[in-house]
Order: C-alpha cells, then sequence, then structure tokens
C-alpha cells in the first residue's frame, strides 16, 4: 500500500495502474485468503459464532462502504484522478468507523440496532441455539435414521387427517 501512496505522490495524485492493483491486491487478500485461513483452523466438529453482533454488523457495513466509496472515486466522481476532498473523505471514514464502533461498544446504539433487528437480543441467542441444536442432531444421527423418520413424515397415512 506504501508503494501505492508513493506512486501517486508522484504523478499528481493520478491515478496508475500500480496504485489501483496494490490496493485492490490487499483488500482482496484481507477479505478473501485471511477468513478462509482462520475457518480452516477450526477442527472438524466445532463451531464458532459471533458473540458480538452489533460489531460484526458495524464492521461489514462499513466494509462494503469503503469498496463502494473506492469504486466511486476512481469511475464515476473523477477517473482517474484522486481529488483532495476525495482523499480526506476516505481517510475520514476510520475515525468514524472507531466512533461508532466505540458508542455501539458502549451500548449507545441499542435502540436503533434493535429497530432493524440487528441487536443481540435473545431472538438472536435463541437461533444461534437452535441452529447449534440441529447441527448436532445432523451430526449425530445416522443416514438410515434420518431417512427412515424422513419416510414417516412423507407418508400419506401419517400426515393426513381426513
Amino acid at each position: 500500500i506504501f508503494l501505492s501512496i508513493i506512486d501517486m505522490v508522484k504523478r499528481s495524485f493520478h491515478f496508475t495502474p500500480l496504485g489501483a492493483s496494490t490496493i485492490v491486491g490487499s483488500a482482496s487478500f484481507n477479505l478473501l485468503v485471511i477468513i478462509s485461513v482462520c475457518m480452516l483452523a477450526i477442527p472438524d466438529g466445532e463451531m464458532r459464532q459471533i458473540n458480538n453482533l452489533p460489531a460484526f454488523y458495524i464492521t461489514a457495513a462499513f466494509s462494503l462502504i469503503a469498496y463502494v466509496w473506492m469504486a466511486f472515486i476512481l469511475t464515476e466522481s473523477t477517473p482517474n484522478i484522486v481529488d483532495i476532498c476525495e482523499a480526506l473523505v476516505t481517510l475520514l471514514l476510520l475515525p468514524l468507523l472507531i466512533w461508532v464502533s466505540w458508542k455501539t461498544d458502549k451500548g449507545d446504539f441499542d435502540r436503533i440496532l434493535r429497530s432493524y433487528g440487528l441487536a443481540t437480543s435473545t431472538k438472536w441467542l435463541s437461533w444461534i441455539t437452535i441452529r447449534r441444536d440441529w447441527m448436532q442432531w445432523l451430526g449425530s444421527t445416522t443416514t438410515t435414521s434420518r431417512a427412515a423418520s424422513s419416510s414417516q413424515r412423507a407418508s400419506p397415512s401419517s400426515t393426513s387427517r381426513c
């Protein structure tokens, strides 16, 4: 990323192939490779859950905003040029992310998150518990018992009350 910054400063903040490739490559590495390694590190049969859902939502939202903002700057707003005002807005997104994350961690945005159904409530925790129980049930039952129970449910005599 530092090479990208040097290249942009040398070219009077004009868009360069090295800059775009460096930023997109770094972002795609962070998005794809690091997440996949974290997923592969979980041993078979174990399950992880996100305990702080609001922090996850804030991080995901800001990631999407950053990608859309970068695409807008480089293709629509001023193609092949990064203006100072665009750079400042991009720079100010980090303190905004930190402030929103801090306020969310303190619980100041719980009312807003609950209005959209995104806060950690008993509804989310019960859904996670139900899913975990369901996954354990799938892992503990044999294929034949699942096939037998599904054929019993599908038979017309057991489901028909008329």
